[in-house]
């Protein structure tokens, strides 16, 4: 087997289907995850399995990401995480936000998620509702990082700003403040997370 051979790859890609041959696979490969710059899932075909990662890659895309939970998340390593179609929610968000105060997250420079269940319906995260959330800047309990959120109709932003003040553009990352933002009746956000300050443009 290739990673056996301690080779680097620039790219991995999966598309699981759920047989016990792909199983035994994936949990081979798992093990040498830290030789893979980018994973890409695309799938986990059989919902009643769980894969277990016992070394991340240096970044990882799911798009797919109903499995990868919060617990998956949190112990996650990697320097950018892009997960699509998650199951996420407001207490979710809330539980990143309070681990990275606490310290968390030491190599993440970028985190994205998109999920139907993060809205506008009142529930609060840091004690705040979403659109108080906007333009809040926090900070690590340690007080080293300050993080400033950015909120718009389809995504919630944050940049570190310990080591170097940016403007949005700096990053490139193609959103805008909204003309004239209303109260909508908000179904979706997208949160976008950039923990470190970024070298290097990064593309969806």
């Amino acid at each position: 087997m290739l990673l056996d051979r301690q080779v680097e790859f620039e790219r991995i890609s999966i598309r699981h289907n759920g047989s016990e041959d792909e199983k035994l696979l994936f949990n081979q490969i798992s093990s040498n995850l830290g030789l893979v710059e980018d994973l890409r899932i695309y799938s986990v075909g059989n919902p009643g399995f769980s894969p277990v990662f016992t070394s991340w890659p240096q970044n990882i895309s799911i798009l797919s990401s109903a499995w990868f939970t919060l617990e998956y998340l949190l112990a996650c390593t990697c320097t950018t995480i892009t997960i699509w179609n998650s199951l996420l929610g407001n207490k979710d968000f809330e539980e990143i936000l309070k681990n990275w105060k606490a310290g968390g997250f030491s190599n993440l420079e970028y985190l994205y998620v998109e999920s139907q269940n993060i809205t506008n319906n009142g529930e609060l995260i840091l004690g705040m509702n979403l659109m108080e959330l906007a333009r809040t800047v926090i900070q690590t309990d340690d007080g080293s990082k300050n993080g400033t959120i950015r909120l718009d109709t389809g995504s919630i932003e944050m940049t570190d700003e310990s080591k170097h003040v940016f403007s949005v553009n700096s990053f490139k990352l193609h959103w805008s403040d909204p003309p004239a933002f209303k109260k909508p009746q908000i179904k979706r956000f997208l949160i976008k997370i950039l923990l470190q300050p970024i070298t290097r443009d990064w593309k969806r």
